[in-house]
């Protein structure tokens, strides 16, 4: 299953998110793991909250300000409701300063303590999608991935089907190409819009050799690649065509 440190959360997003590490400096071999998630009562990422704690706690003034409002021994029955928790690391967000407590605490948890100077709603924008990404279940397919009309079509099939001809044609329509031959798709849906299966039994061979041919074919250096790709799957009609008519009469 996905899964990533709380040490590569920090390298992935410190020039994005202008990221400090302050405390808790042996924190970074926390895990994040997308199995753990899906069977916790926790939320991911999320404002300091201890009634459902996150595994990712965010800080801003107001949390901060709870926080130093309340005296020396409710802190720190409040603060040490974390320890039971799936705490990952706290970010301070914003301009504040992260308190010495606070600071105390992510030394003692063992818990990376991080500061950002960005906004804490913007903070949380930022990381929810990367944090998506890192711990989606991936998959990796062969074929061409399109934008048609707004929507991804996978073209999958054995090679030599058409999948570059279909695509070429799409594209020449207003389609956007988005990855050809190896793709790399997260949490991939599982309905197929577009698939392509070998209809002739003509080898790989036998056919990159009527490509070449038709390449060198001096009156098809002009043409544009749409045009040559129309000529080539008029040339392997034909030559499906005749191929039908051969074992005709051998039957």
């Amino acid at each position: 299953m996905p899964q990533i440190s709380v040490a590569q959360l920090f390298e992935d997003n410190r020039e994005k998110l202008r990221l400090a590490w302050i405390a808790g400096r042996d924190g970074g071999v926390k895990v994040l793991d997308s199995a753990h998630l899906k069977d916790s009562r926790s939320g991911l990422i999320g404002h300091l909250n201890f009634i459902h704690p996150n595994w990712i706690q965010i800080l801003a003034r107001p949390e901060i300000d709870h926080l130093n409002s309340l005296d020396t021994i409710t802190r720190q029955q409040t603060l040490h409701r974390l320890a039971t928790s799936e705490l990952a690391c706290i970010v301070v967000a914003g301009s504040e300063q992260a308190p010495e407590h606070l600071c105390a605490l992510a030394d003692t948890l063992h818990v990376a303590l991080f500061a950002s100077p960005l906004d804490s709603v913007e903070l949380m924008w930022l990381l929810r999608p990367y944090l998506a990404r890192e711990l989606a279940e991936s998959t990796t397919m062969h074929g061409v991935f399109l934008d048609v009309l707004g929507m991804g079509v996978m073209i999958t099939g054995d090679s030599g089907v058409g999948k570059s001809e279909l695509a070429l044609e799409l594209i020449s329509r207003g389609s956007g190409l988005i990855a050809d031959d190896v793709i790399d798709a997260d949490e991939l849906k599982e309905t197929l819009i577009a698939s392509l299966q070998r209809v002739d039994e003509r080898s790989e061979a036998e056919e990159e050799a009527e490509t070449l041919a038709l390449l060198a074919d001096p009156t098809h250096m002009q043409m544009s690649e749409l045009e040559l790709v129309r000529a080539l799957q008029s040339d392997r009609d034909g030559g499906q065509e005749e191929q039908t008519r051969r074992q005709r009469r051998a039957s």
